[in-house]
């Protein structure tokens, strides 16, 4: 985006990064701490008003908008609506400032006090090259809004039901997020956005239809339209080599699976009648997540590409899944209130565990699966997870785990001559009037002095359910008393721990190491220990139990 400004952007950021002023997420956002921000407003402010090349002082741009006294030094506005009250925007102010490139408008949706009103004319600045105005009021951008500097375009929760008449100049474009713009009935012409690489429609309600210059899109990236209830139609072949991540879950009016790409690696939709996926998706050599929602017409799913390595699937009748061999690292039949191969009528148990379940990495998501039958319930429980969780109907702590209290704390005392003590973890919970989707469980466990903290997101449940989990320790953290504490968005009704696998079983049972490549927590992280073929020795266990970068800190 400052490409044209004749800086040494790179290197001006690695020096910045060096000097611990910023630092660059694994996303590419450059994250600053809160107090340099501070610091560096108040340098802002303490220049004068006509040399300042940043705007952020919400009653000074009030004024600079309504009554059309911006400058050309002007390069950058930061306008945060929620100091103000109603504002003005006059026709002019904005191409005044001939220089500025980087708008953003914050203002938060539901807040009626901080109205911005503009007229249909607005002009904005050539230079322009992002346009970040949240809860955009008009129904449409400028007729006369200049395009082709345009780098990202921002509009979340806006009033926009289309954008622009006509083909518009849009080579700078790389960045579309109209994400939350319920009232977007049509995207425009895209046949020149040939740079476009994300694009997010997420809860467009109002949009259709997806045009055919969406083939012309040969650097697209991301697709997200997720909840675009109402979209029917989407290319039959778009046929985009460069796109990774594909997004079309809750499109409620789908029919069709769409033949993206063979490139996606991350693909996820919800078809309302889909008999079958097509086996074109064989040839997905590069796809590694997939998931698929669908109701009862789903009868198959044998022709998955060998890549696959995490697999959702929700809400599927009659289904058959293939066996996968050690690549798939995540099984979850996400059964919520649903039916399935693995149960009949509603969510009981119909011809045992066919999922396969020797992967390395597994989870199990049965919430709200009340008719279990008890072959099921005991695989689900002595399942030896070496990474990996489950979650199912139940009201107390299962007689497998001899370390057991009522409420959110347990306390045992391993033993200490172990290398590596492995747990297995079980907490009841009740919904205690859950209304979200889902709720955070956080399992705290303190030992030695050192706190570290696992968090698990768990859907909404409807009764009590059974939690269960892995643990691991080393001997340099292992003490004569481990503590377990359990929180979260849910009532801790009861809770257990199983010493599961220690020093002296190692012989008789080996593990195998996860692969270097992933970069998870240990919460998240799934491995299955029924096919292992290789020993780990300290080093790779204090390698495998270090790969948890959550909230380890002394007490």
């Amino acid at each position: 985006m400052l490409h044209d400004c004749n800086l040494n952007v790179e290197h001006g950021l690695r020096n910045l990064v060096n000097r611990s002023l910023i630092d660059i997420s694994t996303n590419g956002e450059i994250v600053m701490h809160n107090l340099l921000q501070q610091m560096a407003r108040q340098v802002i402010q303490r220049q004068e008003p006509w040399k300042r090349r940043i705007l952020i002082d919400p009653h000074e741009i009030c004024d600079i908008l309504e009554y059309e006294t911006g400058t050309r030094t002007v390069c950058g506005i930061y306008f945060d609506t929620s100091e103000t009250g109603e504002v003005f925007v006059s026709k002019g102010a904005l191409k005044r400032m001939r220089n500025l490139q980087f708008l953003t408008v914050h203002k938060r949706k539901h807040c009626e006090k901080d109205t911005v009103c503009i007229p249909q004319d607005l002009e904005f600045p050539p230079r322009l090259k992002l346009l970040h105005w949240e809860v955009y009021p008009r129904k449409s951008l400028p007729m006369k809004f200049h395009l082709e500097n345009l780098v990202e375009l921002h509009m979340r929760d806006s009033q926009l039901e289309k954008l622009w008449e006509g083909s518009q100049p849009l080579t700078n474009l790389k960045k579309m997020d109209l994400a939350m713009s319920c009232h977007l009935k049509e995207l425009p012409d895209l046949s020149n956005a040939t740079n476009l690489e994300r694009l997010n429609l997420n809860d467009c309600e109002s949009l259709v239809e997806i045009p055919s210059s969406f083939s012309n899109l040969h650097k697209l990236k991301a697709l997200s339209m997720f909840a675009c209830t109402k979209l029917e139609v989407i290319p039959a072949h778009m046929n985009l080599a460069s796109l990774e991540s594909v997004d079309m879950t809750a499109c409620q009016r789908l029919r069709n699976f769409p033949d993206i790409s063979r490139n996606v690696s991350k693909f996820s939709i919800s078809v309302e009648e889909l008999d079958q996926v097509p086996e074109s998706i064989r040839l997905w050599s590069r796809l590694h997540v997939l998931t698929i929602t669908s109701k009862e017409k789903l009868k198959s799913l044998t022709h998955l590409p060998q890549s696959v390595r995490h697999l959702h699937l929700s809400c599927i009748g009659e289904q058959r899944i293939p066996y996968f061999k050690k690549s798939l690292q995540r099984v979850e039949p996400y059964l919520n209130s649903c039916r399935s191969s693995l149960l009949r009528g509603n969510c009981e148990l119909k011809e045992g565990l066919t999922c396969p379940y020797d992967t390395s990495y597994t989870q199990l998501n049965y919430t709200n699966c009340f008719k279990l039958d008890r072959k099921a319930r005991t695989a689900i429980i002595t399942k030896p997870f070496a990474q990996g969780w489950a979650c199912l109907p139940g009201g107390e702590v299962p007689v497998e785990f001899d370390h057991r209290a009522e409420g959110n704390r347990v306390t045992i005392h391993p033993m200490s001559n172990m290398s590596l003590t492995i747990f297995k973890g079980c907490v009841v919970i009740s919904p205690n009037q859950q209304t979200r989707e889902s709720e955070q469980l956080a399992c705290r466990r303190i030992s030695k002095g050192i706190e570290e903290i696992s968090v698990y997101t768990i859907p909404r449940i409807q009764r009590k359910h059974v939690f269960l989990f892995p643990s691991y320790l080393l001997q340099e953290a292992t003490s004569r008393e481990v503590v377990f504490e359990f929180s979260g968005g849910f009532e801790i009704v009861e809770c257990g721990v199983q010493i599961w696998k220690d020093e002296s079983e190692r012989n008789q049972s080996a593990y195998s190491k996860p692969g270097s490549g992933e970069e998870e927590d240990v919460s998240n992280n799934q491995q299955d220990t029924y096919n292992i073929s290789k020993a780990w020795d300290e080093e790779e266990a204090e390698e495998y139990v270090n790969l948890n970068p959550a909230k380890r800190r002394k007490r």
